[in-house]
């Protein structure tokens, strides 16, 4: 057994026994780790309060045989705009929801927990609402899934490009055409995504809104094809919005 420090997002937690609960944790060395935070749930507590989900905070954990145990916690961002704001929390969960579906325990990923952080960090300071569609994209980079989106995946032709279809992997011309319908403008936006130009994306779908609606749709899609399951959170989501 040994003792541990990392930074780490908050993803989610659950009960367990009477005082106590699991915390789910995205850390920047470890990847993702459960933890559990004794009396936490106890008004005494001086753990409990700062262990919310979408916390980024700095923990110190006591690694055991079979769960970690938290020990210490210093919070770093509560995100506090995100928090009060019903649009912002609901897109920030789905990004938790997208990052604990999409991860396995102890699996070091630096580049999406960079992902979730700075994406954190610009929907707490500037909202775009592209951003929960760009998210998706950028996932699906980082694990390997990026969509084929310059020329058809089926006859190979980079002519009228109409269709996108997830069990395919990308797009489809006319000819081909099957799934989901697609903008040229959303396949600029794409290209834009997955080429880093990540601010002209946004800008992008935050004066047309939709398009943001039809990257969002386009991303969420994939990402469930890939996971094999709903997101929970964007169900919630698109009741709202």
């Amino acid at each position: 057994m040994s003792s541990l420090q990392d930074i780490a997002v908050i993803l989610r937690t659950y009960r367990i026994g009477e005082a106590d609960k699991i915390v789910v944790l995205f850390t920047k060395d470890h990847g993702k780790m459960r933890a559990v935070a004794k009396g936490s749930r106890k008004t005494t507590s001086k753990l409990g309060a700062r262990l919310e989900p979408l916390g980024l905070v700095n923990v110190i954990l006591w690694q055991g045989r079979n769960l970690a145990t938290i020990t210490g916690v210093d919070v770093i961002d509560n995100f506090a705009e995100v928090r009060h704001n019903l649009d912002k929390i609901m897109m920030a969960t789905t990004m938790l929801e997208i990052i604990d579906k999409s991860t396995l325990d102890n699996q070091e990923n630096d580049d999406l927990f960079q992902l979730l952080t700075k994406a954190l960090a610009t929907l707490d300071k500037n909202f775009s609402p592209g951003i929960l569609g760009a998210f998706c994209f950028r996932t699906l980079m980082i694990e390997g899934l990026t969509p084929q989106i310059d020329n058809c995946c089926s006859c190979n032709t980079t002519e009228d490009l109409t269709a996108f279809n997830v069990t395919v992997g990308g797009v489809l011309c006319k000819n081909c055409q099957s799934g989901q319908l697609i903008s040229q403008q959303a396949l600029d936006t794409l290209k834009l995504i997955f080429s880093g130009q990540l601010a002209k994306a946004l800008h992008m779908c935050s004066h047309v809104p939709e398009l943001r609606n039809e990257i969002e749709s386009l991303g969420i899609n994939t990402l469930e094809h890939h996971l094999g399951q709903k997101l929970k959170s964007h169900l919630n989501l698109t009741t709202w919005v």
